[in-house]
């Protein structure tokens, strides 16, 4: 097995993040949502980082559940969701999510963001 120093993994984390937030801002930006064109593009670099580097933390691997989540944290922030609502959003899907339970997480994300 080959080990990877601690450089090369971080090269390599650095790598695919970039790769990610790539991806989701080009669906992001053709998604149509609301406010989607007006999202200022470093403010969205910087969101989707915060949310990829959580999700490693919280050692999440389901990249269509990192995804959902770097959605619904742009949904909120185009909602203009305060900071710590945004905070609690992000820290509700992850624990739900990490029990399997994304999906009821979602649904109750999407009925807050419609109300906000």
């Amino acid at each position: 097995m080959i080990e990877l120093t601690e450089a090369q993994e971080g090269k390599i984390l650095r790598r695919d993040c970039r790769g990610w937030i790539e991806l989701m801002a080009q669906a992001w930006y053709e998604s149509g949502h609301a406010g989607a064109d007006a999202y200022p593009g470093d403010a969205l670099i910087t969101h989707l980082r915060a949310v990829y580097d959580a999700c490693r933390d919280a050692n999440m691997e389901n990249m269509d559940d990192v995804s959902l989540l770097g959605f619904n944290v742009l949904r909120a922030n185009t909602a203009r969701c305060g900071a710590d609502d945004v905070t609690a959003l992000v820290d509700y899907f992850i624990r739900h999510a990490r029990s399997g339970n994304a999906a009821y997480a979602q649904a109750w994300i999407d009925l807050y963001l419609e109300e906000a």
